[in-house]
């Protein structure tokens, strides 16, 4: 028989519906995933995921760990930086000589 979902904490329940959590090596914000059902493999026989980070923008990829199942994360492109220019300062102005007639 299945378990309730109503009486089981968060963590518990995104373990029971295949969520799991991850924290972005970029930001460390959380991340929340599901594995899929067909995974892709690569070529050292890893199960591999990539995606980006929502918080910094920054590209992470990773591959499952087969030992205990953990997501364990790379930054693959970080995110572009965004860069603020500040004004130039106003520079004092200088009177014009008026012309003569």
């Amino acid at each position: 028989m299945g378990r309730n979902l109503r009486n089981v904490t968060g963590r518990e329940r995104q373990h029971a519906c295949g969520m799991r959590a991850t924290a972005c090596p970029a930001c460390h914000a959380q991340l929340t995933y599901r594995r899929s059902a067909s995974p892709r493999i690569d070529a050292c026989g890893f199960e591999s995921y990539a995606f980006d980070c929502a918080r910094c923008g920054a590209t992470v990829a990773g591959v499952i760990d087969p030992l205990d199942d953990t997501l364990l994360l790379a930054v693959v492109k970080p995110s572009v930086p965004v860069v603020k220019i500040a004004p130039a300062p106003e520079t004092p102005s200088v009177p014009r000589p008026t012309p003569t007639a």
